[in-house]
């Protein structure tokens, strides 16, 4: 017990208060054998007490609370952390028909999840102060769950995007770099530049190249079939704007998050940007291929 409080993973910085909108505190699972808690039971450290700890070299007194201890006897289970799901579209404020906060943060407890990162493509975008403040009360009164809030990059907004991204609740700046909704998107190279210069946070990008996908679109109508799609924006308009985007991650010494990478060529490239970025990749691009999948699935697979 003395080590989980002694963490820092634990105790420094409890990060959830400072990145998610509905957060009360952490919680820490202590997985050990039953001799351990036996021992424990029975010492001064279970009876209502306040274990408080000088940090070393701050100022800030870290207190712990133990009340009310439980004991679970997991023999034979998998014991799991809570989860957090890094990339959600709740569409409040919007289209409640599509997923709301209420009902999607119920959903993400069931499945095991403990926070979310929503994205900031709703009607209206969360792009300024304004709309970041009434979607902190909105999740402070509606989620079920914590909840980050991503902040939408304009052509606009890129001036108060450094202050922004430090609101609170807000985990990071969200880039649309290939076709969105609105005016969610930053898809030439100088002003990604002057997002990726505004701040210091690591920024998630939508990877894709626009000018590419401008230039192919000409090549598709309305009626062709769903497979359409993968030859439209294909591996070469999501790798190319990968590439671009390490190059100017690299340039500006910004950290880079590339979401749901599609194309194994992209991986393998972001092997030699371990320093600077990171990524993530969709259950069902690992288990969905074209053209299988648009044969199977139609409209679902787009």
């Amino acid at each position: 017990i003395e080590d989980v409080n002694a963490s820092p993973i634990v105790s420094d910085p409890l990060r959830l208060l400072e990145i998610c909108a509905t957060s009360d505190g952490a919680a820490a699972l202590v997985v050990c054998s039953m001799d351990a808690p036996l021992y424990f039971a029975n010492s001064a450290l279970f009876h209502d007490t306040l274990v408080r700890r000088q940090r070393a070299g701050k100022a800030k007194v870290v207190v712990v609370a133990f009340v009310g201890i439980n004991f679970v006897d997991t023999t034979g289970l998998h014991v799991l952390p809570g989860l957090i799901d890094p990339h959600v579209h709740f569409r409040d404020p919007g289209d409640k028909t599509v997923e709301s906060i209420p009902t999607g943060t119920k959903g993400a407890i069931l499945g095991g999840l403990a926070a979310v990162f929503d994205m900031p493509n709703t009607a209206p975008s969360v792009v300024d102060a304004k709309m970041v403040g009434w979607k902190q009360e909105y999740v402070e009164a509606n989620a079920w769950c914590d909840m980050g809030i991503y902040i939408g990059g304009t052509k606009t907004n890129i001036p108060e995007l450094s202050d922004l991204e430090l609101d609170r609740g807000v985990c990071g700046i969200k880039i649309f770099a290939g076709s969105s909704t609105g005016n969610l998107m930053v898809e030439d190279d100088e002003n990604l530049e002057k997002v990726m210069r505004s701040g210091r946070r690591r920024i998630a990008f939508h990877s894709e190249d626009e000018y590419r996908l401008q230039a192919r679109k000409s090549m598709f109508k309305a009626g062709d079939p769903y497979s359409s799609h993968m030859v439209w924006r294909d591996e070469e308009a999501a790798f190319l704007g990968t590439r671009r985007l390490l190059a100017l991650s690299r340039k500006t010494g910004r950290p880079a998050h590339i979401l749901h990478v599609s194309t194994a060529q992209e991986f393998e490239y972001l092997r030699d940007y371990r320093d600077i970025a990171t990524a993530e990749v969709l259950v069902n691009h690992l288990t969905q291929v074209a053209p299988d999948c648009y044969e199977r699935l139609g409209g679902f697979a787009v």
